[in-house]
């Protein structure tokens, strides 16, 4: 009986020992913690649709690039709006300045995304002839909107934002 009361005690007061049990409870906490606070992270919250980004507020034009040359919008564009519904529609308004007098002051039609929402088609109609194109959608975030279509061989990219 009095060698294992000394083994017990001699496991208890080894230096050796100690330090693992401190070692081992140190790196419980430590690993504990970390998982406490990856739990936490944003990257858990889940991210907006691409439908929910586009039609979460109105799009202005900042920039527009055409031939390899980027500037700003005309004077008369940069105050348009464009707002992109849930229901899949549209409005573009031309704001108050507007670059030809007889323009409607908004216009109106649909939208959609294909499979991948890589690209999206807009649809209006003037005169009773419906007008679709497409624009490859090249960033969508919670603040810009940059797209990219070719008109008449001439490829242009615009971006918006809020």
């Amino acid at each position: 009986m009095l060698s294992l009361y000394r083994l017990t005690k001699a496991i208890t007061f080894n230096p050796i020992t100690k330090m693992k049990t401190i070692t081992r409870s140190i790196l419980f906490v430590s690993i504990a913690a970390l998982l406490a606070l990856s739990s936490c992270s944003k990257d858990d919250d889940p991210k907006a649709s691409k439908t929910e980004l586009l039609t979460a507020k109105a799009w202005k034009q900042t920039k527009i690039k055409a031939l390899g040359v980027e500037g700003e919008p005309d004077a008369c564009d940069k105050d348009d709006t464009y707002t992109f519904k849930t229901d899949k529609t549209f409005v573009q308004d031309e704001g108050a300045t507007k670059c030809d007098s007889s323009d409607d002051q908004t216009t109106s039609g649909t939208w959609k995304f294909n499979g991948d929402e890589t690209i999206i088609t807009v649809s209006t109609e003037d005169s009773g002839i419906t007008i679709s194109y497409d624009e490859t959608i090249v960033e969508l975030s919670a603040t810009t909107l940059k797209v990219k279509y070719t008109i008449f061989g001439i490829e242009i990219e615009e971006t918006y934002g809020h």
